[in-house]
């Protein structure tokens, strides 16, 4: 299961994903690739900054056991709960 938050705002990606999360434990999924780009020259990637700080908020981090960089730095995996 994955899910593109790149070119999204935080509070669009936000909103995704709680929703996909609900959608995996739903439907038994333990992993999910999110998808975030790679953010232009100037800027950092805000949607994968932004991943970090959501897992702690009671919401999510009931549900997410681990967040993985891939090596290309355009996404993360969740591993869930």
């Amino acid at each position: 299961m994955s899910l593109d938050l790149h070119g999204h705002t935080s509070e669009e990606a936000e909103k995704k994903l709680l929703w996909i999360i609900e959608h995996a434990q739903y439907n038994d999924y333990i992993c999910i690739k999110i998808i975030t780009g790679i953010g232009k020259k100037v800027l950092k990637p805000l949607v994968r900054q932004k991943l970090k700080s959501w897992k702690s908020q009671k919401k999510i981090r009931d549900y997410i056991e681990v967040i993985d960089e891939n090596k290309q730095r355009t996404g993360v995996f969740l591993y869930l709960v």
